[in-house]
């Protein structure tokens, strides 16, 4: 799912974002437990970066923002296994993308997957079409009653949101600060030498962290200068001023992939389950539980 990041500049600190409140992953519908793949335990509301919650109308399929209502199961939504953001109160439509607008219709209704198949940035607290990487959604205006867009990625605030699930703690965005990257909650994603594959090891080491910039390339924090570069089949220890296809890298919430920006349909996962294991880069499959990575915040900036 990729964008054109638009600034022109660098910059070597992570973007700021205005949410405090990822988490979690899809579920075919609201679960009461979650998997070992971390489906959402609950529901959740989708609020604009000034806290409005995302709205169907009363009539028609258009979607706006206006002021929350704790009890409006109407601003509830959940995601669904095949990755579709769908209404509590309606709980067979879906949201897709209707010319320049966010509809909510029938799921059957909504033939392509290119236009329903969504997904929450980790980095940028961004919802974007997975498939169409630079296709977002963004309120027309940031008041109350105001149709919401689907437009061109770039790096405005209103093009975030916030998902607060509904009684389960949640995180700070990861643009905010370090974290590592870990996979079965036992093994960091951890460089070697310099334009050598990544491997996953231990956690205790300070080069197992990281933080991402507004242009969503994965530098070390001990390293800056360095990042995660494919190369070919593979992940290295590579200069941050690579090819763009090559090193900005997404993390989506709803499925825990890391997949590159500009080519959505390659993910990374272990080669092996085992210390010293190398990081291959694979044909995304967000049913694989071995391409699950959680990112843990370790330091805010």
């Amino acid at each position: 799912a990729p964008s054109k990041q638009p600034s022109t500049t660098t910059s070597m600190k992570p973007s700021t974002a205005p949410s405090t409140d990822p988490s979690a992953a899809p579920s075919m519908k609201p679960s009461t437990a979650p998997s070992n793949k971390s489906i959402s335990p609950t529901t959740f509301e989708i609020k604009s970066m000034n806290n409005m919650c995302l709205t169907p109308k009363s009539s028609g399929s258009s979607l706006l923002i206006k002021f929350c209502k704790t009890k409006n199961l109407n601003q509830k939504w959940f995601v669904d296994d095949m990755g579709r953001i769908r209404n509590v109160a309606m709980n067979k439509k879906c949201v897709v993308k209707s010319g320049s607008f966010a509809a909510l219709i029938h799921c059957s209704q909504a033939t392509s997957s290119k236009l329903v198949t969504w997904e929450y940035s980790s980095f940028n607290q961004k919802i974007f079409l997975l498939m169409s990487y630079n296709w977002v959604l963004k309120p027309a205006e940031l008041s109350n009653g105001k149709q919401v867009k689907v437009v061109k990625r770039s790096n405005s605030e209103t093009q975030t949101w916030n998902i607060r699930w509904q009684n389960v703690p949640t995180s700070a965005p990861l643009s905010s600060g370090t974290f590592q990257i870990t996979s079965r909650k036992k093994w960091c994603l951890t460089p070697k030498l310099s334009n050598s594959p990544l491997v996953i090891n231990t956690c205790e080491s300070e080069d197992t962290k990281w933080f991402v910039d507004n242009k969503g390339r994965i530098h070390n924090s001990q390293t800056p200068s360095m990042c995660i570069v494919r190369k070919k089949g593979t992940v290295i220890f590579g200069s941050c001023s690579a090819k763009s296809k090559f090193v900005k890298w997404e993390h989506g919430f709803f499925t825990k992939n890391i997949f590159l920006m500009l080519k959505t349909s390659k993910a990374l996962k272990p080669s092996k389950f085992e210390k010293g294991a190398k990081i291959i880069v694979v044909n995304r499959d967000s049913d694989s539980d071995d391409q699950i990575w959680d990112l843990k915040l370790i330091s805010k900036f």
